[in-house]
């Protein structure tokens, strides 16, 4: 024979069952467990609660989302100030004043005052588009809320009757124990 080639070992046949027991005659292995590893076993609470996490995760990520889009409508708010106080100490300047920022730009105080005015609208603008994305993130979070609480309910129904079920077969256990 080559070499790293080895002759089949014979086949030997399995034993036939003389007696297969029926599922139904089988008792649940989770009934050996206790009530609480019963419910939180069961296939319908585990469902649910994974879902239920799940939910929580977007939930929490919406509300993330919500306060930082906030941050930027405060931010933007700030600068919208800054231009404002700027625009107002350029109206107030005096003659002097002028002519040296004329020298050190190359432009007018008024067109200066112009550009920062354009730039403050265009800022209304971006706070006014991110405060609707603090609405929508906090719209979304409000939504999953609800659903969360909803599969709640399912969850506390399932595990109710997952501790029904339990205790029906704990009591099934006691009379066959008893008889």
């Amino acid at each position: 024979m080559p070499r790293g080639v080895y002759p089949r070992r014979p086949r030997t046949a399995r034993p036939i069952a003389t007696t297969k027991k029926s599922a139904s005659t089988q008792p649940d292995p989770r009934l050996k467990q206790t009530i609480w590893e019963y419910m939180d076993s069961d296939p319908e609470v585990v469902r649910l609660d994974g879902k239920r996490k799940e939910l929580k995760e977007l939930q929490d990520q919406a509300r993330r989302s919500s306060i930082n889009a906030t941050h930027k409508v405060a931010g933007y708010h700030r600068a919208i100030q800054v231009l404002q106080n700027q625009i107002s100490a350029y109206e107030c300047s005096s003659n002097e004043e002028e002519a040296t920022i004329k020298e050190m730009t190359g432009e007018h105080l008024e067109c200066i005052a112009d550009s920062f005015v354009v730039v403050s609208k265009e800022l209304y603008a971006s706070l006014v588009d991110q405060s609707r994305e603090v609405i929508k993130h906090h719209d979304t979070a409000e939504e999953l809320e609800q659903t969360i609480d909803e599969l709640f309910k399912k969850w506390c129904d399932a595990r109710t009757r997952a501790r029904k079920e339990w205790e029906d077969h704990q009591a099934k256990l006691e009379k066959q124990e008893a008889k």
